[in-house]
C-alpha cells in the first residue's frame, strides 16, 4: 500500500482520542481499553528519545561505512499522523501480524489487542528446550519478515507477540530509520537486536545455533552489513567513554558484539 493510500485510510479513522488519552502518564504511555465495543490498546506518541534526535547527524556515516553503494530513497512520512500508526496500518494492509489501526488523532491512535507477549512463553529455568523451539520460530518469523521487504526497529524478543491461533506478531514500530538508512542496513541492525535481546533465555550453544540459523537465512546485503558492523561493534563495546555516558546503551552494544562474534564466519568475516 501506498503512502497516500495509508494517510487515506488513516483520514477515515480520525478521532477525538483527548477523553482515552487523558490517563496516560509516564514513559510508556500505553494502556488496554475499549474502543468501539472491542478490547483495544491506547497509545500516546512520545517525543523523540536523545539516541533517536541524534540519529540524523549520524545516519549519514553509518551508510557510508555500513552500506556502501546501496542504493537509498528516504521515506517521507505524512505530517500530522504518528510514525507508529503510519507504519502498523502499510504493515496491516500488507498482511504483516500487527495490530490493526482503529482510531488515530494527531499525536495518539487506538490499535487492536496484539495477544500476549512471546516472553510470557520464554521460561529458560523450567523448560529450556520451550525456549529454543519459541526462539527458533521467531527467527525464522524475522527473516520471512525481512524478505517480505519489510523492516521492524524493535525486533527484541519483548515485541513478539502471540496469537490465540499461536502465530507470531510484531509491536512497536515507533522507529523512522527508513527517513535516513537503506534497508539492509535496517534488517542487519534488526538481526542484531533480536539475538542480543535472546542471550539471557539460552544456552550458549543454543545460542551460537540461533545466530547461525538467522544469518544463513538473511540476505547476502545483509550480511554485508553484519561484517562490515563487526569491527565497529567490538570497538564500540570497548568503549569506557560509551559506559561512562550511557551504559545502557554500552550494554546493549556489548551484546550486539558478542552476537556478531558467534556468527562471524556466517557473515563471512575473517
Amino acid at each position: 500500500m501506498s503512502d497516500s493510500s495509508v494517510s487515506d485510510l488513516l483520514s477515515a479513522r480520525r478521532a477525538d482520542l483527548s477523553a482515552v488519552t487523558a490517563a496516560l502518564t509516564g514513559r510508556r504511555p500505553v494502556s488496554p481499553c475499549r474502543w468501539q465495543a472491542q478490547d483495544a490498546f491506547v497509545k500516546k506518541a512520545m517525543p523523540p528519545r536523545w539516541r533517536d534526535r541524534c540519529f540524523p547527524l549520524y545516519a549519514p556515516w553509518l551508510r557510508r561505512k555500513l552500506a556502501p553503494g546501496v542504493p537509498f530513497v528516504p521515506r517521507v512520512y505524512p505530517a500530522g499522523l504518528p510514525v507508529e500508526a503510519v507504519r502498523l496500518a502499510a504493515l496491516h494492509a500488507a498482511g504483516c501480524r500487527v495490530p490493526e489501526i482503529l482510531a488515530v488523532d494527531r499525536d495518539a491512535f487506538v490499535m487492536s489487542d496484539a495477544g500476549w507477549t512471546l516472553e510470557d512463553e520464554l521460561n529458560p529455568r523450567d523448560d529450556p528446550a520451550a525456549c529454543l523451539r519459541w526462539l527458533t520460530l521467531a527467527v525464522s518469523d524475522l527473516t520471512d519478515f525481512h524478505a517480505a521487504g519489510h523492516w521492524h526497529g524493535g525486533a527484541q524478543a519483548r515485541n513478539l507477540t502471540l496469537g490465540p491461533e499461536g502465530r507470531l506478531g510484531r509491536i512497536d514500530f515507533e522507529t523512522d530509520y527508513d527517513r535516513y538508512l537503506p534497508l539492509p542496513l535496517l534488517q542487519g541492525f534488526d538481526v542484531l537486536l533480536f539475538l542480543s535481546s535472546v542471550t539471557r533465555y539460552v544456552s550458549d550453544d543454543d545460542f551460537d545455533t540461533l545466530s547461525t540459523l538467522c544469518v544463513s537465512r538473511s540476505g547476502a546485503a545483509v550480511r554485508a552489513v553484519l561484517s562490515r558492523a563487526l569491527p565497529l561493534v567490538g570497538w564500540l563495546a570497548r568503549s569506557s567513554l560509551l559506559a561512562r555516558t550511557a551504559p545502557k546503551e554500552a550494554r546493549r552494544v556489548r551484546a550486539m558484539a558478542r552476537t556478531l562474534a558467534a556468527c562471524r564466519a556466517d557473515i563471512g568475516h575473517d
